[in-house]
């Protein structure tokens, strides 16, 4: 069993919330980062998004800010599912 520090369903989240504070705070004032980092975000500034739900600018940013973070702890897990397939696989051979 891998401990919580050493799993990334751990970091990638707390690394998402320190963007989303960071935007939060005004550093990041033209939402630069939060983009970057933000595959959510990236889906809502395509066109189909745009012609088929809203425009960007009126969704809320406390919206953004959780779909950032659930969608990287949902990669995160994904992740540590992927390395403990292949530790057990490991485990397995010897």
């Amino acid at each position: 069993m891998m401990k919580l520090y050493r799993r990334f369903s751990f970091w990638l989240p707390i690394l998402s919330i320190f963007i989303c504070f960071f935007n939060l705070l005004g550093f990041d004032d033209k939402n630069l980062l939060l983009f970057i980092t933000s595959p959510p975000f990236w889906l809502t500034e395509t066109h189909w998004f745009v012609v088929n739900f809203m425009h960007p600018s009126e969704i809320p940013l406390g919206i953004i800010y959780v779909l950032a973070i659930l969608f990287w702890f949902l990669i995160g897990m994904i992740l540590d599912k992927i390395i403990k397939i292949f530790l057990n696989k490991g485990n397995a051979r010897h």
